[in-house]
């Protein structure tokens, strides 16, 4: 019996604004994805395991099994890179040893992120929601919509930082900052504003408007979420803003891992590759 494979996930756009209920959407990303196996060496899953026996409505028996038989999940999702390895474990873990009631999606969620608040300390749930259904997910004012597809038609694309990075601290200052900066807190406003922008206009296939909240979104994350961007990253940032041959943001945390992009990859000489519509 062949196993399922619990895709990576996308964050196209929501990162950061998303913990607070903003508008957001992600795609799964079958480029890469994980699905359990056996191992012959003792699994490295076993504090995760013991973790999900202390939630609620979870098959203690079958997980005791799992130990016992070395389950490990067998992924070539990049960790520390903003494509939800953490992600698609805790969407993989849900499928396969909740035994309660039957949930509505934002439920789901919940549980999602009680899952995957084991491995970065809290969650949105975002991430294994989407790995989970796989299936587009928008996410607008709390409610959760599954897409049957999504397409895009635009030059998005992928940049590879070759830095992998732990997001916890980058979410315990995210956090400090929306307390103690106004400014900061202003501009999260904007970003969440432009973020809807950017989602209503890909939906309806708006490309000139896709095109000016993205840069506005890169402007803003540009000025208030430096501590995100490398500075390698940063020097192409500010050359795509500058040209306007292309431009950057954040894929999730930053720190490292990918970055989208929007426009002329080829025009950087740099590890970009193209991603397509689901």
């Amino acid at each position: 019996m062949t196993k399922p494979k619990f895709n990576s996930k996308l964050l196209l756009f929501g990162e950061y604004t998303i913990i607070d209920n903003g508008n957001a959407l992600a795609i799964p990303f079958p480029n890469f994805y994980g699905k359990w196996a056996n191992s012959t060496e003792k699994s490295n899953l076993i504090p995760f395991f013991n973790y999900l026996k202390t939630l609620n409505a979870y098959n203690g028996s079958k997980i005791e099994k799992a130990i016992e038989r070395n389950l490990i999940f067998d992924s070539n999702i990049p960790q520390g890179y903003g494509l939800g390895s953490s992600g698609a474990l805790s969407a993989a873990a849900h499928k396969t040893f909740y035994i309660g009631d039957i949930l509505s999606k934002s439920k789901v969620r919940t549980q999602l992120a009680e899952i995957e608040s084991f491995f970065h300390g809290s969650s949105s749930g975002l991430d294994p929601l989407t790995s989970y259904y796989n299936k587009p997910v928008l996410v607008h004012t709390s409610s959760i919509h599954l897409l049957s597809k999504l397409d895009l038609n635009h030059d998005f694309f992928l940049l590879n930082s070759k830095i992998e990075r732990d997001s916890k601290p980058l979410i315990i200052w995210y956090r400090t900052q929306k307390e103690i900066n106004i400014e900061f807190k202003d501009a999260l406003q904007q970003l969440n504003h432009k973020n809807k922008v950017a989602i209503d206009s890909l939906l309806c296939s708006n490309n000139a408007g896709v095109k000016s909240a993205f840069k506005s979104i890169s402007q803003i994350q540009f000025e208030h979420f430096k501590k995100m961007i490398p500075n390698r990253i940063a020097s192409i940032w500010a050359e795509g803003l500058k040209s306007d041959k292309y431009y950057l943001k954040l894929a999730g945390a930053g720190g490292g891992g990918f970055f989208l992009g929007l426009g002329d990859f080829k025009s950087i000489n740099e590890d970009c590759f193209k991603i397509d519509g689901i």
